[in-house]
């Protein structure tokens, strides 16, 4: 995709959507982990929570940075 295809693309109004859908999710996600909604009956299942979670925002994350460029 060359330069100008690209930024059409960063700019067209779906794209900015799903990119603030993106964004909301790993705001959702973070503040879950904070308000301690993974704590469990045990420190493995509350690790594995932990873990999951952290994924799912390092995923999310690196998609917004793959798309713009980053």
């Amino acid at each position: 995709m060359n330069q100008v295809d690209r930024n059409e693309w960063i700019e067209h109004p779906v794209t900015k959507e799903v990119f603030k859908t993106l964004q909301e999710d790993i705001d959702r996600i973070t503040a879950s982990i904070l308000a301690g909604e993974v704590v469990e009956s045990s420190v493995e299942k509350t690790a594995m929570n932990v873990a999951r979670l952290s994924g799912r925002i390092e995923g999310l994350t690196r998609i917004l940075e793959i798309a713009e460029g980053d």
